[in-house]
């Protein structure tokens, strides 16, 4: 019955993370190498990321066949995939940095007790996996529960305990939790939220529950929240969304129940004026936030309406203050039964109009797709089933960009460099972390990371440097400034810039050693004498390696803790940078503040 779901995650969760421009209209085909079999049901829902650290997305599912997949967007198998658990995996995938290295993490309940955390090549995370005392079917969280800057792992578990686990798998304190055991003995499947309820700062858990029909909350070291746990009129299989639904600059708490209603409250446990809202049947469906009316707010950010699906065929929409939205509910087809819409809507601008479109599962065998005719321009705050293609469940509430959740391979870099004033998005919310990095593009990263922001980029006087740059270019004053300091120069065999050409990670070693050398540019570069002994052996001093010209720019950037290498030891100076990437070099270089 969660088979549609697991699709319609998918396929809203490509378009949302891979970051197309809204002005880009897609026609929907099968993905040549798709579909990909496993051994039995898939009731998971997929997570996307750079699992491997190519530069391109993955997707990782786990099966019922007790199975962890991970496949290439042309569907072959990533490397040291698929994995075994010791039961079936209900648990949706959530990929995060657990060990602060720069990559994703792979982490995952399942029915064997465990929570599993693997590394994209397939290798167990140190520490890892770790053992509850009942069945996993909850899907894990991930964020900074007690503010040191790494992520924890946050799951409830079918023994009626929430746990919380450090990245190295020991148990944060004040963890797990333990609610009133549900008498029927039936598996919760709700999964906690992390966001910060109280707006000191920190993330609080937030997770439903089969015991006495509770939503509890508790703080990053496991103390209730104040005003909570708050109870229902039946079980919470639905998991918890986030969101500021009124607009005070605080977040609420939404979720549903299998009494037929809909709960919102506000951080301190209260109702939210309107609500609860009542639906057709019962709620296991997790809701979906969004400005689906487009009627703006005060502070031009849209008001957040709720998307939730019921057992009674129904697709609901209400406005924040739970009056119903104009054109809702929608209707699915019936069919034998009444447990037709679990799945949980995801929100997104499918067919690149700029428009948002509600997207949901239903048990008669079909994916519905409606349009809501308003512009979508801001980041979602809770778009889809735990929040993000990453599955990583927590409030992004400091995100700059929808394409950038929370435990993305580069979001702490991301977020340093947008804190610098060095880079900047692409309209609608967008940061593209996968979209290549041309010589342009590297000289405004670059200048502006120098100059300590875009303000201290000094307007250039004329005459340009390079003919194919003129002064009404773009990105004019910041390749000359980069001229000026002998980061940058032309091509010896046109004289040309070419700023459209894509870098790849050889060049990108240059720009960045020059640009942080003492004295800077290439001067500062002189006196440095490279080891005897490369420390990749596809980047050498050798006449004869193509990429023999960056070695002591690559070496230069090493001992400096700029790169690490692939952790197959090489550098992969071949590899075209992307966006993400870019962020990562010149948070490193430059020490940005993570």
């Amino acid at each position: 019955m969660r088979h549609v779901r697991v699709l319609v995650r998918l396929a809203v969760a490509c378009y949302l993370f891979i970051g197309l421009s809204p002005d880009r209209a897609t026609a929907v085909s099968l993905q040549p190498g798709w579909p990909q079999a496993t051994k039995g049901h898939v009731q998971s829902s997929p997570a996307l990321g750079d699992v491997d650290g190519d530069g391109d997305l993955e997707v990782v599912v786990g099966s019922d066949d007790y199975k962890v997949y991970a496949w290439h967007g042309n569907g072959t198998a990533v490397a040291g995939w698929p994995l075994t658990t010791g039961g079936e995996v209900y648990s949706s995938p959530a990929l995060g940095d657990l060990d602060g290295d720069g990559d994703l993490e792979v982490v995952v309940g399942s029915l064997d007790y465990k929570v599993y955390a693997w590394h994209g090549n397939g290798a167990a995370v140190a520490g890892w996996p770790q053992t509850t005392t009942g069945e996993v079917y909850s899907s894990p969280a991930l964020g900074d529960l007690d503010g040191d800057g790494d992520l924890e792992v946050v799951v409830g578990s079918d023994d009626n305990r929430v746990y919380a686990w450090h990245g190295d798998g020991s148990a944060v304190a004040g963890w797990p939790q333990r609610s009133v055991r549900d008498p029927a003995g039936f598996p919760a499947y709700s999964s906690p939220a992390l966001g910060d309820l109280d707006g000191d700062g920190d993330l609080e858990v937030v997770i439903g529950s089969r015991d006495e029909f509770k939503v509890y909350a508790w703080h990053g070291d496991g103390t209730p929240v104040t005003g909570w746990p708050q109870t229902t009129g039946s079980a919470v299989e639905s998991s918890p969304a986030l969101g500021d639904l009124d607009g005070d600059g605080d977040l609420e708490v939404v979720v549903g129940s299998v009494d037929w209603k809909v709960y919102a409250w506000h951080g301190d446990g209260t109702p939210v004026t309107g609500w609860p809202q009542t639906t057709g049947n019962i709620i296991w469906s997790s809701p979906a936030l969004g400005d689906l009316d487009g009627d703006g707010d005060l502070d031009g950010d849209g008001d957040l309406e709720v998307v939730v699906g019921s057992f009674d065929c129904k697709v609901y929409a209400w406005r924040g203050d739970g009056t119903q939205v104009t054109g809702w509910p929608q209707t699915t087809d019936f069919y034998l039964g009444l447990r037709n819409v679990v799945s949980s809507p995801a929100l997104g601008d499918l067919d690149g109009d700029g428009d948002l479109e509600v997207v949901v599962g239903a048990n008669d065998k079909k994916v519905y797709a409606w349009s809501c005719d308003v512009e979508t321009t801001d980041p979602l705050p809770w778009p889809m089933f735990h929040h993000d293609p990453c599955n990583t469940g927590a409030h992004g509430g400091t995100n700059r960009f929808r394409d950038v959740p929370v435990g993305f391979w580069a979001w702490r870099e991301i977020q340093a460099c947008v804190d610098a004033d060095i880079v900047q998005g692409y309209p609608g919310g967008w940061y593209l972390p996968l979209a290549a990095v041309t010589r342009g593009q590297v000289a405004i990263y670059t200048a502006r990371a120098l100059a300590g922001g875009d303000e201290g980029v000094p307007d250039a006087s004329p005459p340009p440097s390079f003919s194919d740059v003129p002064a009404t270019d773009i990105c004019y004053k910041y390749i000359e400034y980069a001229v000026g300091n002998q980061i940058v120069f032309g091509y010896p065999n046109d004289g040309l810039y070419h700023p459209e050409y894509e870098v790849d990670r050889g060049q990108m070693a240059v720009f960045i050693a020059r640009a942080t050398a003492t004295p800077t540019g290439e001067p500062g570069m002189v006196g440095y004498v490279p080891p005897v002994t490369p420390t990749f052996a596809d980047v050498t001093p050798d006449p004869l390696d193509p990429y023999q010209v960056c070695y002591k720019y690559v070496e230069y950037i090493a001992e400096h803790n700029v790169t690490q290498g692939y952790p197959d030891n090489l550098y992969h100076p071949e590899y075209v940078v992307n966006r993400g990437l870019m962020a990562i070099y010149v948070a490193r270089a430059f020490e940005l503040p993570l």
